[in-house]
């Protein structure tokens, strides 16, 4: 328990090291299609927290769908709030529509709208105010295909130059995915047997952040590693100075 606790320090420690010249320069935006992207980035100090005054965007903290997050995107979540419901069996809020379940807002509807308000505004704010290399991380469960990763860089492209940013697509679904796209980098993990292991709870957070068992503290290095590298990479290659 003691060394996996360790491991995680010596990885943020590292992780401090590498991009603190670079934080200044990049963004991450987790695009869907759960938690992953933000919990993974943020515990391992590749991401700053929202104690450091990080923005929370409106796919960070829900369940949704790639395809259903690129048509709010076009659209400017326009229709976001119409087809909304309350599950009062499960106390939160879902659409149907787009896909999505809001599984930690349970909250009136007022709040709820104020709280998305934000995180909208964030997510324009930083794609049409900043100068900031940025980072579309994903994580799904559901095959994605070209034409749909095309269509939500073509809508990025509305805003930012196509090397400003890049898509890093975490596949857990059961199919080994490729994209031969320019800056899209795709972590297969069709085979990894890690995860179902730390969640066998549904409490894969906790066994992260608390890293207490061998498999959540060797998922966490693996897919660290493979995040950084990626980033390393393109921040060497010169995408932003």
């Amino acid at each position: 328990m003691f060394f996996y606790r360790l491991l995680l320090k010596i990885i943020r420690f590292q992780n401090s090291l590498r991009f603190r010249k670079g934080r200044k320069k990049y963004k991450i935006i987790p695009f869907g299609c759960y938690c992953l992207p933000r919990v993974i980035t943020t515990i391992n100090n590749v991401k700053p927290s929202k104690k450091e005054s990080e923005k929370t965007f409106p796919f960070d903290l829900c369940f949704s769908n790639f395809e259903c997050n690129t048509n709010l995107l076009s659209s400017k979540f326009i229709n976001f709030y119409d087809d909304l419901e309350y599950d009062h069996a499960k106390k939160y809020w879902i659409n149907n529509t787009y896909k999505l379940i809001f599984n930690h807002d349970n909250m009136p509807m007022h709040e709820f709208k104020k709280r998305y308000d934000n995180r909208i505004k964030n997510l324009y704010s930083v794609l049409e105010q900043t100068d900031d290399y940025l980072y579309f991380v994903i994580a799904t469960w559901e095959v994605i295909g070209v034409n749909q990763v095309n269509a939500f860089i073509k809508e990025i492209c509305k805003y930012r130059k196509a090397n400003d940013f890049s898509v890093i697509i975490i596949n857990q679904s059961k199919k080994v995915m490729k994209f031969p796209i320019q800056n899209v980098y795709c972590i297969n993990l069709s085979k990894d047997k890690l995860f179902a292991k730390i969640n066998i709870n549904d409490n894969w957070v906790g066994e992260l952040k608390n890293m207490e068992e061998f498999d959540a503290a060797l998922f966490n290095y693996m897919l660290n590693k493979k995040i950084t590298k990626i980033m390393r990479k393109t921040l060497k290659a010169g995408v932003r100075k």
